[in-house]
C-alpha cells in the first residue's frame, strides 16, 4: 500500500489541503474528513480539484 499523508496549509483566510497518493478507497473518506474539519472552524469548501486528488482550497465564511 501507498503511504498516505495529507498537509493543511492555513493563513488568516484561506485553507488549502495538499495531498498525497492515496488509494482511491481511501480518497473519499480523507476528503469528506478534511471537509468536515475545516466547516467545524468556519471554512467554506470552495474549490476542489477532483480529477487530480490534489488541493482543495477553502475561505474562511463571511461574518
Amino acid at each position: 500500500m501507498r503511504k498516505e499523508y495529507v498537509n493543511v496549509r492555513l493563513d488568516k483566510d484561506h485553507a488549502l489541503v495538499l495531498r498525497g497518493l492515496f488509494p482511491n478507497n481511501l480518497t473519499r473518506g480523507v476528503n469528506q474528513g478534511i471537509s468536515e474539519y475545516l466547516r467545524r472552524f468556519g471554512y467554506d469548501i470552495i474549490d476542489q480539484a477532483r480529477e487530480k486528488g490534489l488541493a482543495q482550497i477553502a475561505r474562511k465564511k463571511s461574518r
